[in-house]
């Protein structure tokens, strides 16, 4: 099945991954801490983030003290991490990790016509990296100390669509922002463009704060929005060093 309706059930497939990789930290009172948060829509997304650190940036506040701030104002989540931080006991934060992947696909050049090119001319093998609410592409592969040369990214924002359809004798990959902004992808294996355009789809609904129609259905809002109900590894004494819990978090509003 290649329609809009089997990319969606992907994807919440994938919610349900993401959602169990939400990672908790425990900080000590009045600790001040070292991340850049954002709001974005009604989500606080981490935008910076120290070297070393178990939070990443693109992560989103999921809970404070355990209390799920997902489907709150983001004057309340705020509010609630003040609180937390000045109460004088030792507080957690939890964060849903950004949908991250990698590998190999087919691109054709962005802004090029519909009829001059047929099969894979035209088209060019790049190595293609999303995470941090960005697809990159690479002339090499990248990770585990490799290095390429960066081709070219696309943001995701609130204008992106992920599609994918039959296209002669196989599927293609449509990232859609504008009608003359789009990026369209091919894989050898049909399940692996199937996975990348679920992610895509779950990676856009992350990057614009929760806030897209691709997952606006009952079981999709719940799975993006909610905190699971098991134990997560965390640092859980009070005695955890002010310095050692800064690499981790923060709690300011990204305006101050």
């Amino acid at each position: 099945v290649s329609g809009a309706g089997a990319v969606e059930a992907r994807a919440r497939d994938f919610l349900a991954i993401f959602s169990r990789l939400d990672r908790t930290v425990a900080l000590p009172p009045g600790a001040e801490l070292g991340l850049h948060l954002e709001q974005v829509g009604e989500w606080a997304i981490v935008r910076a983030t120290p070297e070393v650190g178990a939070v990443r940036v693109g992560d989103v506040l999921a809970a404070v003290n355990g209390h799920p701030v997902l489907l709150e104002e983001y004057a309340e989540t705020f509010r609630r991490c003040v609180a937390a931080r000045t109460s004088r006991v030792p507080y957690t934060l939890t964060f849903r990790r950004a949908p991250f992947h990698r590998g190999w696909l087919w691109k054709r050049p962005r802004g090029r016509s519909e009829g001059r090119f047929s099969g894979l001319t035209g088209w060019k093998k790049r190595f293609f990296v999303l995470r941090r609410g960005e697809l990159a592409y690479f002339d090499g592969e990248v990770g585990d100390g490799k290095k390429a040369k960066r081709r070219g990214a696309f943001e995701l924002d609130e204008r992106c669509a992920a599609t994918i359809a039959r296209a002669g004798d196989g599927l293609e990959l449509v990232l859609r922002k504008a009608p003359h902004d789009r990026l369209r992808l091919k894989s050898a294996d049909p399940g692996d463009l199937r996975n990348w355009a679920a992610l895509l789809t779950v990676a856009v609904a992350h990057a614009t704060g929760g806030d897209r129609r691709a997952v606006s259905d009952t079981q999709g809002r719940r799975l993006l929005c909610a905190i699971p109900e098991r134990p997560v590894e965390a640092r859980r004494s009070g005695r955890v060093p002010a310095q050692a819990a800064t690499r981790c978090c923060a709690t300011t509003n990204a305006s101050a």
